[in-house]
């Protein structure tokens, strides 16, 4: 009998989840671009629970399996079809954290990749928001040239403005949506 089932869940496991979807760059940007509607939010944390049924109903599941499966949620549930790679990377890591989680004896292994995520995730947490008083327009000037200049690296307008096509988000590039509402995640050629 396995130490953990669909009634008797991993706690490990379930962070695993939590920590790899929520630190997933095409679910948060599907998300922030309002894909899912007014119910993305809820969507994502849903998707949170059905991946992590997904592999204690399915036995040896494999990493393409999961990315499927992943792909699936991201274009019925969000509209989004994810073309940057990043669903088997999703893929492989999810199925490695299960593996140690359901070995008693990699727990602790499975406790340090938490604690290196974290550390990651901390290392790219954008610093707050710089709140401008009404009024106070010392910085738009700044604003508008950081935003030029990401327009000339991108090629692309403004994303502020009602005319852009898409925008460029860590290594990716975000379509906005098209006619039919989806959008497209394209992982840039660029290398910096």
């Amino acid at each position: 009998m396995p130490l953990y089932t669909l009634q008797n869940k991993s706690p490990l496991f379930h962070l695993s989840v939590d920590k790899i979807l929520t630190s997933w760059t095409a679910l948060e940007l599907a998300v922030q671009n309002g894909q899912g509607g007014a119910y993305g939010k809820q969507i994502a944390t849903w998707m949170r629970g059905a991946v992590e049924d997904f592999f204690y109903q399915n036995d040896d599941l494999m990493a393409d399996e999961v990315a499927e499966f992943l792909a699936t949620i991201m274009n019925q549930e969000l509209d989004t079809i994810v073309d940057d790679n990043s669903l088997d990377e999703i893929g492989d890591r999810l199925c490695a954290h299960f593996r140690l989680a359901m070995d008693p004896m990699k727990t602790e292994e499975l406790t340090k990749l938490h604690v290196e995520m974290d550390a990651a995730a901390a290392a790219v947490k954008p610093p707050p928001q710089h709140q401008q008083a009404p009024g106070d327009e010392s910085d738009s000037d700044e604003d508008d040239d950081e935003e030029a200049m990401e327009t000339e690296e991108t090629g692309s307008t403004p994303t502020n403005g009602h005319s852009s096509s898409s925008h460029r988000a860590g290594d990716n590039t975000v379509t906005q949506p098209d006619e039919e509402g989806w959008v497209t995640v394209v992982k840039s050629s660029k290398k910096h």
